[in-house]
């Protein structure tokens, strides 16, 4: 795992090395940079696989060849072999050099070979073409700048702003978006000139032309009706996902959280490395929201090395901190505690397997049950409408002459064209993968777990096992059926038998008692950048009666995000 950057046309030594450094978190092993005529390339590297050799940026053997990569190719010793077949002499025991030869010989079409997750560049210095490509889901994120001929790429927002002369103008749609979504949804950023490259999409630059195409899509079918069948395929392909995710030079461990998705890799793992594997669990001093009895059941019965950090009100000082990490505006509370919880686990463990996914393949979230309940009643838009518009009272607090138009910009972005005809449960399913899994869930992880210099691995999202998953008939999928069905021999009773619910933290509690003071003191401070987006006499009348708690969670993250990016 590691942080890249780059640039496709001016740019010097200086700011290379500055847009290299300011991403050092995600890569403290080893630093990298190839400079030419119109083009740099930077590389931060968190060493896991082929320690000694797999320095970037990397080159193939002719010198014509240049990539940077963040991410893990899991099948990349499979395509290596294929590759020697064919004559190709390898440097290396790394998936760096094999995406570098895999292009070379496949060009664009080398990503329907690559299974894993991945952001990388590579340029070809005979052709002076740039090649960029983000993964099928997401999981690494990929932002870039265009103007003209100029085209600044990187890991992370703030590695692009140390590029001289690039416009911080703010996106007010973007900024209405997260204030309503709590997160800004590729391909747009709360800056106006930097966009997110979206899931399964690639940039191909030559000659002046700029090429931007999506190159995997997530299909839905009720093609499979065999429950047999279904509950077969789903346990072989998730357990060769976790098996594929096991490859690794260093210290591997789990997050662990005691729910279906974890414990079931928990599981897989301990079926495929043996007795000892390192867990970790987060809990808090609220026993209503503390959980870690089932993770203890888990780790019990898998008998893994299990280690927990339990949390309390005085860790809200690292708010701020998390906030810089996320490079853009994402109130999601979950955030604070799983910055801790990846900077607990690093102690012990580079990298770490994670739950994400198994709710988008399997209709895990209670809302998809009670949407079902309500299609019958109202057209699929309304209720996905409903369901990103639920908090109207946002709109009491905004400047009427700044977003006037941002509620028809972001229904025709979000809702527009998104739902057909076909199953609504397969719809929604296909919703949250394309939009809320990559832009929240999987960003949070990424950014946190890279602000600690830690990798997360994420079984569920192995694109062959969502492919599967997407073939199989509604029935099978909602309140993951199948996924239970299918390991019900495997885990704890309680497991399945708990409640199920999101990752319910107290943060929301703790900024409302211990960290209330500071949130006022930031607001009073803070009114020349309040006025610009929001009506500043409505919010001091609101802090002084009846505290709009959401309203303010986002307010803080935006206020703390703009003192210190703007």
């Amino acid at each position: 795992m590691c942080g890249i950057t780059g640039v496709f046309g001016e740019v010097d030594k200086e700011t290379l090395s500055s847009m290299t450094d300011v991403i050092s978190h995600r890569g403290p092993d080893d630093k990298g940079m190839f400079l030419d005529k119109d083009i740099g390339l930077g590389h931060r590297r968190l060493s896991i696989i082929d320690l000694a050799k797999g320095k970037q940026p990397m080159f193939d053997n002719e010198g014509r060849y240049v990539i940077v990569f963040n991410g893990e190719i899991y099948n990349f010793k499979f395509l290596k072999k294929q590759l020697e077949e064919k004559g190709v002499h390898f440097r290396t025991d790394c998936d760096t050099e094999v995406i570098l030869y895999m292009y070379k010989l496949y060009r664009k079409e080398c990503l329907k070979y690559l299974n894993g997750m991945f952001s990388f560049a590579i340029y070809d210095s005979f052709g002076k073409s740039l090649f960029i490509a983000r993964d099928r889901l997401g999981i690494k994120p990929l932002y870039y700048f265009k103007k003209n001929d100029l085209l600044v790429f990187s890991s992370e927002i703030k590695s692009i702003l140390e590029y001289p002369g690039i416009d911080k103008e703010i996106d007010k749609n973007s900024v209405y978006e997260f204030l309503f979504r709590q997160y800004v949804a590729a391909p747009d950023t709360v800056f106006k000139n930097i966009l997110k490259l979206e899931a399964g999409h690639y940039i191909y630059l030559k000659e002046g032309q700029f090429e931007k195409k999506r190159y995997w899509d997530l299909g839905y079918s009720e093609t499979v009706e065999d429950e047999e069948v279904a509950i077969n395929k789903v346990k072989e392909l998730l357990e060769n996902s976790v098996k594929r995710r096991l490859i690794a030079d260093v210290p591997l461990g789990a997050f662990l959280s005691g729910g279906v998705d974890s414990s079931i890799i928990v599981h897989l793992m301990k079926k495929f490395k043996g007795d000892g594997i390192k867990t970790f669990s987060v809990g808090f001093e609220e026993k209503e929201f503390d959980e870690t009895k089932y993770a203890r059941l888990v780790s019990e019965k898998f008998n893994t090395d299990h280690q927990e950090i339990i949390l309390n009100s005085s860790h809200m000082k690292l708010l701020d901190k998390v906030i810089y990490h996320l490079d853009e505006p994402l109130s999601d509370f979950a955030a604070l505690p799983t910055y801790l919880l990846s900077e607990f686990a690093r102690k012990k463990v580079k990298v770490v397997l994670t739950g994400e996914g198994g709710d988008e393949n399997f209709g895990g979230y209670n809302y998809y049950k009670q949407f079902l309940r309500l299609n019958k009643l109202l057209p699929k838009k309304v209720l996905y409408n409903k369901k990103m518009f639920a908090y109207k009272n946002m709109e009491n607090y905004l400047r009427k002459d700044m977003f006037g138009n941002s509620s028809v910009f972001l229904k025709s972005k979000l809702v527009g064209g998104k739902f057909g005809r076909g199953n609504f449960l397969n719809q929604m399913l296909k919703w949250d993968t394309q939009i809320w899994l990559p832009d929240d869930l999987l960003m949070k992880v990424d950014k946190m777990t890279m602000a600690a210099s830690l990798e997360a691995r994420v079984p569920f999202l192995d694109h062959k096992f969502m492919e599967f998953n997407a073939s199989l008939h509604p029935r099978f999928k909602s309140n993951k059926y199948i996924l239970k069905k299918a390991f019900k021999n495997n885990l704890p009773k309680e497991v399945f038998s708990r409640e199920k619910h999101g990752f319910d933290v107290p943060v929301n509690l703790w900024f409302n008692s211990v960290h209330k003071e500071r949130v006022d003191t930031l607001v009073e401070e803070n009114k020349e950048i309040i006025n610009k987006y929001f009506d500043f006499e409505v919010i001091k009348k609101m802090l002084n009666e009846k505290r709009d708690n959401l309203f303010l969670w986002r307010l803080y993250n935006f206020i703390v995000w703009h003192k210190r990016y703007i």
